[in-house]
């Protein structure tokens, strides 16, 4: 099994403080969502 497969994130912050504009740019933008199985691994190893 590889190593991403077994990753689990439900979120992540893109920034570390706050913009001017009071975000942390979370991803996904919805914080009723976390991300669906497989989907971090799309966005953020394959991009």
């Amino acid at each position: 099994m590889a190593a991403a497969q077994l990753l689990y994130c439900q979120y992540v912050y893109l920034l570390e403080q706050r913009n001017p504009l009071g975000s942390r740019e979370r991803r996904p933008h919805d914080p009723g969502k976390a991300f669906a199985p497989g989907e971090f691994e799309h966005i953020f190893f394959l991009s």
